[in-house]
């Protein structure tokens, strides 16, 4: 993955110190470290919130009638739809 963006962030001492011991001990960048909570604490939360979200509208859109025929419903529908 290429990353093109950029943030500083500001730690205390001993955060520092644990998130260098992590490191240390997983065999990772502290900059890995903090990506993946990130992706964990936030992302992967927004994403599951958008997708409640999406499913959320569609059980709310009114109900539509289903065609009398469904075989000339979907000639016109086709028709409409090649026309665009």
């Amino acid at each position: 993955m290429l990353y093109t963006r950029k943030a500083q962030v500001l730690f205390t001492k001993d955060q520092f110190i644990a998130l260098q011991e992590i490191s240390f001990k997983t065999h990772k960048k502290i900059g890995a470290l903090i990506r993946e909570a990130v992706v964990k604490t936030y992302i992967d939360e927004k994403r599951k919130t958008d997708i409640a979200q999406a499913v959320d509208n569609i059980l709310t859109l009114p109900p539509t009638p289903a065609p009398a025929n469904y075989n000339n419903w979907e000639k016109e529908y086709t028709k409409s739809e090649l026309s665009h």
